[in-house]
Order: C-alpha cells, then structure tokens, then sequence
C-alpha cells in the first residue's frame, strides 16, 4: 500500500512510520473527532476526521502535527471542552476555521475527489481572564516538520475495499493540520462502488491508516510559504529589494559584498566630502546596511547614483556588462587615494594572444589584461572542456598562412595562454547565442557542469609561476532561471571560508544545499519521477514542472589566497558611512511627521520690493515654483516662501516678516491681496486691514482670489516709509503721507475718483541690458505723468531736464506707450498697474535692444540655450576616438555631453537669425563670428544636424522638438577655418580596411569642392596618412557603400566632389588578381558584388566588397578564398550561408552549405564542385547571409550607463 501511495522523492527520509485507528461505531461519531496520537521523531501527529464533513457534501480527513509536548497539552486543554455528542459548541479547529473560509467564498476548493486544500492563514485567538486577547504565542512556538502522508480509509473487514489520498506539508504552528476536505462522498461511503461487492463502510466500521514520512529538511525552507518569513533571523543576512526588473542587478551586488576583500576596498574610498548620490558613497551605504540591518536592503539610492530611472529599473541588463561598467567606474574613484590598484590586484590577470610559426624561430605575441573570462557552452560538457576549448590552437596554412616579418608566408599556430589567474576569477558562461533560425537571442540550457574545485595550471602558459598552487574553490553561482525574455536571476553565494552556502534570491534569503548549488544549476532536462495512482492535478503539475535554471556567471577564488580575500575580522568601517545614515534616517522621521501633519499647513508666498528689484520678467513676480523663461531664479528675485500654520494669525504672521526683515513694529508693514486679472497678470487687489489681524490665514487665504490655482497664498509686502533714508524719502512729504494714508487703507470721502493708488515701476537700462523692477510710488489718478518722472529724475540721481521715454506693461504681448504730459487717469493707468521707464540718448551696448518695447519682445520669445563645445570631428576620427561606444556616461568624451568647460547657457530671443545668433554667442565667447558653426541636438543632447546660414529663425532651425519647460541644447566649434570657407569643402571620411576587410581604420579629409580633386588626389593624402608602401598605391581600390550595399567603384578621375554626402567610402589593397582583371580584359574571370545581410536582404550590414570569380574554380576553393578576403577565422566562416542575388529579385538563391543527413550532404558535395562563374549571370551578387554582431542590443535598447 505504501508503495502505492508515496511518489519517488530526492530528498532524504528521517522517519517512516504509520499509525491505524479503527472505528467502531462510525454512526455515532461527533461531528468532528481526533484519532488517537502517534509519536515519531519528537512530533506527535493525530488524524481530524469530519464524519458528516467540513462544510463540504463528503467525508473530511485530515492530518495533525505538532512537537510532542504541545500535543499532550493540547489533547489536555481539548478534553476539558470537548464537544458532547448532543451538539453543544466546540473550540474550533484550524481545520473547521478553514470549512468556515471556504464556505465564505475566501478559498476556492477544487472540484472532484482528488483534491488537496490549501489551509487559511488564521490567529487562533483565545480569550484571558482579564479580558485581553492573546495570539497564541507564535514568536514562542517556532517549530516545523516537513512530511509526507498518505490518508488511506478502508474496510477492516474486506481490505481490499480502500480510498487513498497522497500529500506533502511542511507542518508549522500557522498551519498545523493539513489533509482534504472532500476526502470520499458521503453518499457512497455505505454504498458498493464500481466492481466492489461491499462498500468503505460497512456493520458500521472502518479504518483509516496515516502513512508517514518525515523528510529531512537542511535548509530550513523545505515546502515553506515564507509567510512570516525572516531572513536575518534564519540565516544572519539580508537581500535586496527589488524595484522592478533588478533581480540581475541584485545578484551581482550580493556576489561582490560577499568578496571581502571587494568590500574593504571600496570602504577605503574616501566619500567624506562627497554627495551621498556618488557611486562609491551610495554603495558603502549599502553595502553597511547589508551588514547591519534586519529587513532587506533597498537600492534605489544606488541606482540614482547611476543615473536610472525608473525605465532602467525595468530593464534587464547583461551582468557581465553591468559588472565592467561598475568596476571601471571606481577603478576611476579610486585614482589618487590609498585604494588606487586595488581592483586590479583583485580581478585582473593577463593572457598572451600569439601567432608562433612551425617551421622558423618567429611568434608575434600581444599580452592584455583581462577582467573575466567568456566560455563556450554549448557543444561543451563541463568548465575543464571550455577552458581546453579556449586556449585550442587555430592553424594557419595553405591559403590562410601567416606573413611573418623577415620570413613571408609561414605556417603557423594562433592561439591564446593564459599567463596568470586573479585571485578572484569571474567567468562568464556564454548561455545566450542568436539562432539564426528564429532570428533571434536565445538561451542554451544545455547541462554544463563545473566543479567545486578546479586546478587551473593546465591552462597556464609554460613558465608561469608556479610557487603556489593554481586551485580554485568555488565561491558563488550566478544563476537565471526561465527563458531570454521571461526570467529571473538570484545568486548562491558561500560568504565565509568555511561556511554554509546560501540561496540570495531579492530579498530572501535561504540555507542551500549543495546539490542546488551544482546539480540544479548544471543545465538540461529531467525525466519526470514516476507518480503514484491517487497523486491530484495540482501535485502532478508541482512534480512535473522543471524550471529552466542554469548558472551563467561563476565566481572562483584562489584557494592559497582564501584568507585574504575572505578575512575573518570585522571591517572597518569609517565613522562617517553610519552617521550619514543616522542623519539620512533623522530626515525621513522629520518627513514623514511633516507629511502626516500636512494638512495642519498652508503655503504663503510674499513679494515685496526687495525682490522686485532684482526681478526681471513680466507682471510683478515669477509666481511659479519652476519656471523655465525666468532667468533670475538665483539672484533674489523669486517670491519668498513661508509654510504656516492654518490656524496661525496674521498679526503672528506679520510678527515672523517683521522679524526677518528688522522692522520693530508690525504698523509698519502692510500685506496686499493679489487678484489674477482677466489678462493673466497678478496685480493688487486690496490692503489687509488692521482690524483683520485676528484672523487666521487660512481665513485669509479664503477671501483671496489667487489660491484657486495653487493652493498659495500670494501677496505683496510693502515697507510703510520711517525716518531713516530710504529710497521713498525722496518723495515730497505730501506724497509721503499720501502713501501712509493709502498704505493704511484711509481711502479719501466716499465717492471720490482721486483716490491714492499705488503703481509698480521697472527701469530698462540700455547699457546693462536688463529690465528690472525699481519700486513703487503712490500718486493719484489727476496727477500727471510727468510729476513721476521728476521723481524717477531725482531718485536716479540724473541732471533734471533728463528725458525719459515711459510704457505701461499691460500684458506679455501688449506694450503701450505712455504721454509724459497727461494725467495718469487720461493715460488709463489705475492701482497696481505697471510703468517702465528708460532714459533717451542712453549708450547700447553692442547688439542690444534699444528700446523697452524691444526688449519686451525678447522677454515674450526669450528661451534659454545651453551651448557645449564639440569636439572637431576630423580630430576624433583621426585620433581614434570616434568609435561612438557607450560605455559609462560622464567618462566617455565621444557619446556623452561635453566637459563643463566650454560650456555655457545664454537667454535668446527665439525669433533671432543665424547671424544674430553668431553675433552674440561670439560676443560671449570673445571670437569671430564668422569662425563659429552650430549644431542642432536631439532632447537627450546628442548631435543632429549642422545649422546652415538662412535656415530661419532658432525657433525653426534649434528649437523643433524641445519643449518649452527644458533649455535648448546647441553645440557649437570654433573652427580654423571661417564658416564661408568651410562650405566651399568638403567633408570626406574614408575607411581603410587591412588583414582583408577585418580591421578597420577611419579617416577625415577637408577637401575642395572643385572639379579638379579626384580620388586620385584623396589617395595621395591617404598614403601620407597611413604610410602605404608606393609599390601598392597602383592596387588601391575606393568604392562606396551605402546601406552596407554596394553603390559604386570609384576610379582614379572620379570626382570626390560628386560623391553623395550619405555614402560611405571604403579604401583597400586588391587582391592580385583583381588588380590584374582591372589591368587586362580578360574573359575566364568576373568582378562580382559581395555583401552581408541577416535573413532578409534588406537587413544588410558590414562591408561590402568586390570579389573575382574564375571560370572552373570549384566552389570549395572559392570559399577559401572568400574566407581571406574576410579575413576571418573558421568558427566564423562555418557559420555564414552562401546565396545568389539576381537583380530585382527579393528572394535570395541559397547555396547548399550544412547537412544533417545523407541526401543534403550529397547536395553540399555537388554544390562544392559546382563553380559560381558559371552559376552567377552579370549583374548578380553574391551575399553572405550570417547574423550581424554589431546589433547586438534590440532596437531602442541602450547600453547600461553610470552617470556620477
């Protein structure tokens, strides 16, 4: 019966036990009922049956554990409340509990006889004596036993009359019973089934015998629901939490905290002076955390130190690069400190890439560091056979022999050796490849394994020190577990010399055994178990699923250095890395109290003329928080900001200004309400009265006009005039004590229209070019014009009889202006209203405005450029620098913005020309205009396109595709040569191809757009450049490619000038026989078209060339020759198919190239033999269908980037 019941299991048996209870009298049973206890193991375990079942229309059975000595006090507390058979109340059970969830909709049972239910989590909550509830003492109770069962009810009488059902449980005190609640239907318990003569139940009895095994459980965490769950508890360590799609991330950050010495090194970077969102100081931080804190580690701080945002978050990335990018940038943090070397000495080692001649005494060798090491998987059976893969010899012979300096075309080996190990050795498992078929990444699961311990001296070159032992030990398991596009990563890592190995899985953490540190990351597939008879769907689905989980990155440390790289002392940690965090933790608890006690707050923004004098900008301030056509935002122009109290009075609130601003007396100050006019503009509304103070400004704020918007309370400040010399006291006294009497609101009699009014004057000032706030003046609307510009006469300190020219700024696009001699109730100019003055015959400064209506108009169009030197191009191309790799923002000069030198922002009025553009920025940068050109940038401040003269206006030719809210980013170069004389050249970048078309060398030449400079001429420049011998100048040939297809041979006459700017340009050295086709008409041999392409044709790439065909020349030995003009190794040429291209045709004419069985090989022999002259028809081309490895990211994908 066992048999029978119990599946094939991998994990070990402790015990193996089973236990009978026979029933007598099953009609008179209870509703429900314990069997009697049996004891294995120190655990107690019962049967639970529910005769009538557990809110369910069949018998329920279940299974009980519990340490053995809770179950004796348990079974004595139950005895005092046990349930009469009459039906008075019983305590419920977790297994009741659980029928009452059920019935309640909170489970969903699964339908049918074969069926496991999942037990509710529940408190069992008992009632004490003075009232309190009590949960049952959990923290206490922390026990498990992990078995599994089989419940088997069956006829004492006829044996073989039986009902089986099979589980497994991790039994807890949050879930001690576990079994099945529709066990056997009630309505066929007393009933002969199907061929049975007698039924389950029968004279009133039946047995039910629990099957038992007790499986052992080494980690802690066998079958467990992780509910409650503490990983520092259990284990001593804490995860990482993940934000989105940074499980790889996480895996990879666990690995390295756990190299101590890692660890200590990056402690040692002095981050005293620097911001927390540096790199080296966000991952001491969390790396300190990891060490001391009890719940899993966040690291939103760290990837904000890299610059991500959320998108990067959810955006897998490949840990091999993310680990380069991460060790070069502290490798640069490091420089200049005690640390500088330190990540060399760690993971670095070299490798010597050599070609060695068989025959003469020749090896041209290039010896480089390495960071970590790619090995093959597929095809390989284990990490010793990837190694013996990596450093196999290639021979060079025949068509592929080597040029040896001194001693020509030599056969030869070429290969790579390893010359050292690091102490700490990273590989990387090539685990994904493209596969061509499906046109597209996949993962290889293939089963690889690797050792805990490896002997890497095999693989040493001959000579290599040998003083210590070259063993490793297995230190970390980098693993991901699904497919390409759906998967996860977690990490097994042993942090301790001689410890226990552990599951790092985000933010859990679990013991591991080592068959998952090995066998269950080694790869492939597994047969299913074997299943028994009864097992339900669910079961069988759990047992059967295999998840597809495969290391791919291992992490090896030298055995004789172990104890230097995992110390046994504490680290030492500087002082600074904990209180930076004590105050991180202080500020938190200061904003959660600020955000929970929010609504007790209302934000005020004061204006007064402290800041409208350095305020330049339309209406009387810049109201909103951000604004992006504000140019004064750190000069004390912006609205002063005061979180206050709703409740708060506004005579306390004047209290607080007055204090700030030295004044004793709160009379002497006086708040303003703002109104939003129907023109857009804040102007005043009404003074805040004496008799108001009392209020709160929360009631304050609801008379205004102005918080509809924003939630803000605006308003204007203005300081009452006192005897000491102000700027007011150059008014008459009769204009002061008109100002007091306004100020205080004692308007005139009821009725009147020359009521004071009090108006807001700003100064354009010719020379400065700025337009800026000046102050206020009360005056009354019968007062002329002309009565304020004495006034502003006098204050400026300007010879009287100074002429002044005056407009009133009514709104953004309306400028009018203003009669000196009328009266300001003719020139409809009322309370609040804005006057802006200039003096006439004042010097401009060159390029300036010469007017406030001028200037005006550049304020309504002003947007702020952000201006960065480029680089010149010719000077990156030639110097090598041009490659557009992205690797590490901030570090890389030729794909990231450029360094803050040369950089600068200016405000520009977005109508100005090309020419008014030059004008200024070369005012600023103190050059000639006509030496300056500009480049219009993408949003993300990459290059587009240059700016040509009479391109229109900025907003045309800068600013399409910026927003209004961020600044326009332009390039500019200050170039040698003028601009004019510039566009009468032409760029030309070329490629010269060596080592057949492999090598690539870029090259720039400024050259004339005449009639007269030919190829010839560029050749000429070239051989300068790059030092062709003058005996292959004649072998030169220049074509050009676009699309990587080919668009044209170029002769020597051919004019560069003619030359499309799109096309690129390739230069290389013919084969002798192409050269000698080109010499002599010749009717045996044909010039062909070759290019490459992925699957498609119009998924073109590389380099395209030209290639000889001979009449006769079997297929095989063109290919050999193909492979030379390529210049590429056999593992690579192995892999490309051979296609003919007929002109308008879009399906290619694919060769037979690879065979999987007798008849396909045959049809490869054939096509070897068979000779592409004769094949291909003029006009056809040759294509090479292979995958394209400069794509490797898929589209809109970027490289992983570290900004700070």
């Amino acid at each position: 019966m066992k048999a029978r019941i119990f599946p094939p299991i991998d994990e070990e048996i402790e015990a193996d036990f089973s236990n009978t209870w026979e029933i007598e009298n099953w009609k008179g049973l209870p509703t429900r009922i314990n069997g009697p206890s049996f004891e294995s193991n120190g655990f107690s375990f019962r049967i639970l049956l529910f005769p009538e079942g557990n809110r369910a229309d069949a018998a329920s059975v279940y299974l009980e554990a519990a340490p053995a000595d809770h179950s004796k006090a348990k079974q004595q507390a139950e005895s005092q409340v046990q349930q009469p058979i009459d039906g008075d109340d019983q305590s419920p059970t977790q297994a009741e509990v659980q029928a009452n969830a059920v019935g309640n909709g909170a489970v969903v049972d699964v339908t049918g006889i074969n069926s496991v239910d999942q037990d509710v989590d529940v408190d069992v909550v008992s009632t004490q004596d003075d009232g309190t509830t009590d949960t049952q003492d959990q923290e206490e109770e922390d026990w498990a036993v992990c078995a599994q069962f089989g419940l088997v009810m069956w006829n004492p009488e006829h044996p073989e009359v039986f009902h089986s059902m099979f589980a497994q449980h991790r039994f807890s005190p949050e879930e001690g019973d576990w079994g099945f609640t529709k066990f056997y239907e009630l309505r066929r318990l007393l009933v002969a089934q199907d061929k049975n003569t007698h039924p389950l139940i029968e004279n009133n009895k039946v047995n039910i015998t629990a099957y038992v095994r007790i499986i052992k459980d080494p980690t802690g965490v066998l079958w467990h629901n992780f509910y409650r769950y503490n990983s520092k508890k259990e284990t001593g360590f804490v995860g990482l939490k993940n934000q989105g799609a940074t499980c790889y991330l996480n895996s990879l950050l666990q690995s390295l905290y756990f190299t101590k010495v890692f660890r200590r090194s990056v402690y040692k970077i002095p981050t005293q002076q620097d911001q927390p969102n540096s790199v080296p100081s966000a991952l001491q931080r969390m790396f300190y955390l990891l060490s001391t804190s009890e719940a899993p580690v966040g690291t939103l701080q760290l990837t904000k130190s890299f610059g991500w945002d959320s998108a990067d978050a959810f955006t897998q990335h490949d840990v091999q690069e993310l680990n380069r990018v991460l060790m070069d940038k502290l490798e640069g943090k490091m420089k200049g400190t005690e640390v500088e070397g330190a990540l060399n000495n760690i993971f670095v080692a070299q490798m010597k890439s050599y070609v060695k001649c068989i025959n003469v005494d020749f090896e041209s060798s290039r010896i480089e560091d390495y960071w970590d090491i790619q090995l093959n998987v597929k095809g390989m059976k284990d990490l010793e056979a990837s190694f013996r893969d990596y450093i196999q010899t290639e021979l060079l012979a025949g068509e592929n022999q080597y040029q040896a300096t001194g001693y020509g075309l030599q056969d030869a080996t070429k290969g790579v050796v390893f010359q050292s190990f690091p102490p700490v050795l990273h590989l990387q498992l090539k685990r994904y490849e493209y596969d061509f078929n499906r046109d597209m990444e996949v993962k290889i699961n293939d089963r690889y394994e690797f050792p805990a311990e490896v002997d890497l001296s095999p693989y040493l070159e001959e000579g290599s020190d040998m003083s210590e032992p070259w063993i490793y030990t297995l230190h970390g398991v980098l693993v991901h577990s699904g497919d390409l596009n759906a998967g996860h990563y977690y990490a097994l890592l042993k942090p301790s010399k001689d410890g226990s190995w552990y599951k790092f899985d985000d933010d859990r953490v679990t013991k591991a055994t080592m068959k998952e540190v090995l066998e269950e990351n080694f790869g492939g597939e597994a047969a299913p178990p074997q299943q028994p008879p009864g097992i339900s769907v669910p079961q069988r689905t759990r047992l059967n699923y295999k998840r597809h989980s495969s290391a791919y990155m291992l992490v090896y440390l030298r055995k004789s250095r172990l104890d230097e790289i995992l110390p046994g002392n504490e680290d030492d940690i500087p002082n600074h890395i904990p209180e930076r965090l004590e105050q991180e933790v202080a500020e938190e608890n200061a904003r959660r109290k600020e955000r929970e006690e929010q609504h007790f707050y209302m934000n005020v923004r004061v204006m007064s003329n402290k800041q409208f004098v350095n305020y330049q900008g339309f209406d009387i301030a810049s109201w909103d928080r951000y604004d992006s056509n504000n140019s004064d935002d750190d000069n004390g122009s912006r609205p002063l900001h005061y979180k206050v109290k709703k409740a708060q009075t506004i005579a306390d609130f004047l209290n607080t200004l007055a204090q700030e601003n030295g004044v004793s007396d709160i009379s002497k100050l006086q708040l303003w309400l703002l109104v939003s006019r129907q023109n857009k503009t804040y102007r005043l509304d009404r003074a805040v009265l004496a008799e108001e103070y009392s209020n709160t400004m929360d009631q304050l704020r609801d008379q205004s006009l102005t918080s509809f918007n924003s939630g803000d309370l605006r308003l204007w400040l203005e300081f009452l005039p006192t005897p000491s010399p102000t700027l007011e006291m150059s008014l008459s006294e009769q204009q002061i004590q008109q100002q007091l009497q306004f100020a205080t609101g004692i308007s005139s009699p009821q009725g009147s229209d020359n009521q004071p009014m009090l108006l807001f004057l700003k100064h354009f000032d010719k020379k400065a070019q700025t337009l800026k706030g000046f102050g206020t003046l009360v005056v009354r609307p019968s007062d002329k014009v002309l009565t304020a510009i004495k006034y502003i006469i006098n204050a400026m300190g300007w010879e009287q009889g100074t002429r002044l020219s005056v407009v009133e700024e009514i709104k953004p696009e309306m400028i009018d202006a203003v009669r000196v001699k009328a009266t300001f109730n003719e020139c409809e100019i009322s309370d609040g209203d804005i006057i802006c003055f200039e003096r006439d015959g004042e010097p401009v400064a060159e390029g300036g405005y010469t007017t406030a209506v001028q200037f005006y108009d550049f304020l309504n169009n002003r947007a702020l450029f952000s201006f960065r030197k480029r680089s010149s191009q010719l000077d990156e191309l030639n110097n090598g620098t041009g490659n557009g790799n992205i690797v590490i923002n901030g570090d890389d000069e030729a794909n990231t913005p450029p360094t803050p030198e040369g950089s600068f922002e200016l405000w520009l009025n977005r109508k100005d020309s090309y020419d008014q553009l030059a004008q200024k920025v070369a005012a600023y940068l103190n050059v000639d205009p006509n030496y300056l050109q500009f480049f219009s940038t993408q949003t993300n401040g990459m290059e587009r396109a240059p700016v040509k003269r009479g391109s229109g206006a900025l907003e045309q030719s800068l600013m399409l595709g910026y927003p209004s809210h961020l600044p326009v980013s332009v390039l500019y170069e200050v170039l040698d040569i003028s601009l004019a004389e510039l566009e009468k050249k032409k760029l030309i970048n070329i490629i010269w191809l060596t080592d057949g078309l492999s090598q690539e060398h870029r090259h720039s030449f400024l050259v004339p757009k005449t009639n007269t400079y030919t190829i010839r001429n560029l050749l000429s420049e070239l051989q300068q450049r790059v030092n062709i011998p003058k005996e292959l100048l004649p072998r030169i040939k220049v074509w050009g490619a676009l699309h990587s297809t080919m668009h044209d041979r170029y002769s020597d006459d051919s004019l560069v000038a003619a030359i499309e700017d799109n096309v690129q340009i390739y230069a290389a050295v013919a084969p002798i026989e192409e050269y000698e086709l080109n010499q002599t008409d010749s009717t045996n041999k044909r010039l062909i078209d070759v290019f490459h392409f992925q699957k498609d044709l119009v998924r073109s790439h590389s380099v395209p060339f030209t290639f000889v065909l001979k009449e006769g020349e079997p297929f095989s030995e063109t290919k050999v020759r193909l492979q030379k003009t390529l210049g590429v190794y056999d593992k690579v040429f192995e892999k490309i198919k051979f296609a003919i291209v007929h002109p308008n045709v879009r399906l290619p004419e694919y060769l037979p190239s690879t065979a999987e069985n007798a008849e396909q090989q045959a049809l490869v022999d054939e096509a070897n033999q068979a000779t592409l002259f004769s094949l291909m028809q003029e006009g056809d081309a040759l294509g090479l269908d292979h995958a394209d490895k400069s794509s490797r990211r898929a589209y809109g994908q970027q490289a992983i980037f570290i900004k700070n």
